[in-house]
Formats: C-alpha cells, structure tokens, sequence
C-alpha cells in the first residue's frame, strides 16, 4: 500500500490513489480513508516525515458525472525528495481511534454471515489494499467463499431490516442498543433466491438468500453512518 488513493492532479504532478464512492443498491457508501480522515479531524501536515513535503491541495469531485466537488482538500500523500509519492500513514491519531471504535464504544455483535463450516476467506482475503492502479483498485470489505468455489447460503450478520437491495447487492440497516446507526453489505448475491422485500425486518442468523453462480463468493462489508457536517 504505497499510495493509498486514485488522484491525478491538474498540475500534472505525479497520481494520488484515492477511492470514489460506491453506489450498492442505491446506498452511497464512501470507502475513502482519505477524506474519512478529514472528516474525523485529522491534519495531514501532522504526518509527513522528516524531508518530505505534503500534496499540494486539490478539489475532489464527489460525483465525477457531476458538478459537485469537494473544494481544496489536502491528500494524505506526500512528496520524498527526487519526487515519489507516498502515502501518509493511517495512525493519524482521530482516525486511528474511529477505526478501532467507529461507535464510540458500541458494540456491532456481529455473527459471520453464513452456516456452512467449510467457508473460508476468498482470493482477495480482507479489504484496504490496493491490487491494480485504476479507480477499482481497493477492496473496501471481505469475500469469503467455499474451496472448490460452490454457491451457498447467506445469512443475517445481526438484527436489523432491509434497506435496499438492486442489482446483486443487499444492505441492511442496523441500530445499536445506544441508538448508533450502521449498515452491512452484502455483495454478488442471487436476488432471485431472495424472498424478503425492502423493510421487512431480518434477525441475526436468519436466510437472506444465496450467492450468485457466477462470482461464487460473498462480498461482505459494513459501513458506518458518519456525522451530518462531515464531507462525505
């Protein structure tokens, strides 16, 4: 993870990798630890080592098919001496704790999202890295599948209801008991072999459907609903 985000700036200067958003279901579901940062309160110019120099500022376009943008945001990237670019660190120190707490000490109790003993994490394992260098190129969430690849059954992570499902994607919507909202994703299902409906309350452990024999494998994710005067 040398860079962290897809960027090309205006000034021609070396890319930044960065992450846009993510429309599963109709949900937008931000997986850009770059502007997370920023949202939590983090100064990049607080990270850069010694002899390197910050990314200058840059807009970020929130929807590239669109006229809204995020204005004069500083990439956590940074500039060694002889010009290559690296990424900041995460340990920034508002961003560190929100990874480690993201419900400010709420519990997600959450159950694997499927029965079958035999499950294991797929080729591309756990999310946050980088395995090309286009806009696609971060994993934000987890695949798991059987081994030889075979299509199975998907279960509720933990209670809650159906927030939208398009596509081969399924969101669920989930309140803590301190009222502290979150979602779980459920990616590359069969929507066919799904029998609820948009509302329907789901409890923990119960049937949402199987995966697609085309992918055979689960993409599972959770999201945190950020602050209201957050950028993203």
């Amino acid at each position: 993870m040398a860079r962290y985000f897809i960027h090309l700036p205006p000034d021609g200067s070396p890319a930044i990798f960065w992450r846009t958003l993510s429309g599963l279901a109709g949900e937008l579901i931000h997986i850009n630890l770059n502007l997370l940062a920023h949202a939590v309160g983090d100064d990049p110019a607080t990270l850069v080592p010694d002899g390197g120099t910050l990314v200058p500022t840059q807009d970020y376009v929130r929807f590239p098919a669109g006229p809204v943008v995020i204005p004069a945001l500083q990439p956590f990237a940074f500039t060694l001496p002889g010009g290559s670019v690296q990424a900041l660190s995460i340990a920034g120190t508002n961003l560190q704790r929100f990874l480690d707490d993201p419900l400010e000490g709420e519990s997600m109790n959450l159950s694997l999202p499927f029965y079958d003993e035999t499950i294991k994490l797929g080729q591309k394992g756990g999310g946050w890295f980088r395995d090309n260098n286009d806009d696609s190129a971060f994993h934000g969430g987890t695949d798991f599948n059987t081994k030889p690849a075979a299509v199975f059954d998907v279960c509720a992570a933990a209670d809650g209801h159906i927030l939208a499902m398009a596509g081969d994607n399924i969101v669920l919507s989930h309140t803590t008991r301190g009222g502290r909202k979150f979602r779980t994703v459920y990616e590359d299902m069969d929507l066919i072999t799904v029998s609820h409906a948009v509302g329907d309350p789901i409890h923990r452990g119960q049937l949402l459907g199987q995966i697609n024999g085309v992918d055979l494998h689960l993409h599972f994710g959770v999201a945190v609903q950020v602050r209201s005067d957050s950028p993203i």
